[in-house]
């Protein structure tokens, strides 16, 4: 099953069904921040265990790289918002901030 994901700010990057899990295919995220796309392969691999990055095939393209959608908030809270793309700093560095509001209010 591939679906697409999507929100108002940015249409992405399918999402695979891999027994029962979400996964999104992560070249189209880091292009559509405007990250560089070679840099963040190496910096995936070097946590594969921690993201469970997978290589799958998708839209008939083999060896995507792929992450857990639920793994995809953890990525995105890392990136550092001056190697963003200008039109969506903003965007990152809001929803960074709200994750600081989240996190604080964990018990």
């Amino acid at each position: 099953m591939i679906e697409n994901l999507s929100n108002e700010d940015l249409t992405v990057a399918d999402v695979v069904v891999i027994h029962g899990e979400r996964y999104i295919s992560m070249k189209p995220v880091v292009e559509a921040l405007g990250l560089d796309w070679e840099l963040e392969v190496d910096k995936l691999r070097n946590k594969w265990t921690s993201y469970r990055c997978v290589l799958t095939v998708v839209s008939g393209e083999s060896g995507v790289l792929c992450i857990p959608l639920t793994r995809l908030p953890g990525w995105m809270f890392r990136i550092d918002s001056d190697y963003v793309s200008d039109d969506m700093r903003d965007l990152i560095i809001q929803y960074q901030e709200e994750c600081f509001d989240v996190l604080s209010r964990v018990d």
